[in-house]
């Protein structure tokens, strides 16, 4: 049980990490396309650089917290139970909604922006990435409140 306890506190911080690398990566490619602050260009680089090795590094991390917890029939057993299995589609459910409204979003803004004859420069790239980013952050935070109860 102590060890369920240990790979759950750990993977909510990596969880959280990786949300937070993701947002600074994503927010880095931002400042960089709309050239904000262009005099500290190699800043902005860095940030992204350093956002991405770090994503990697928890992502991998984590991965390897998985796969050490899948050698143990005890984990095993644990986490694949009608609770863990109910938080991961109900996470997946909230991720995926929010992916939904995020499109919805964008989509009326464009047409309002046509309609009021507003020329916004905002590549689709951009939207996929903070789409995504809203998803993945929805998913990771739902799992993190439905764990703690």
């Amino acid at each position: 049980m102590d060890m369920e306890k240990t790979i759950t506190r750990r993977t909510i911080g990596y969880l959280l990490a990786r949300d937070i690398f993701l947002s600074i990566l994503i927010g880095g490619h931002i400042l960089f396309y709309y050239h904000f602050m262009w005099q500290i260009k190699i800043v902005i680089l860095s940030m992204v650089l350093v956002g991405a090795v770090l994503w990697i590094l928890f992502f991998t991390n984590l991965l390897r917290i998985v796969s050490v917890a899948k050698k143990d029939k005890y984990l095993v057993i644990a986490f694949h139970d009608e609770f863990f299995l109910n938080i991961k589609i109900k996470a997946g459910y909230n991720g995926y909604t929010t992916m939904i409204i995020s499109c919805l979003i964008f989509m009326i803004g464009s047409i309002l922006l046509n309609v009021l004859s507003i020329r916004v420069d905002f590549p689709a790239y951009i939207s996929c990435e903070i789409i995504l980013l809203l998803g993945v952050i929805t998913d990771d935070i739902s799992k993190i409140l439905l764990i703690k109860g």
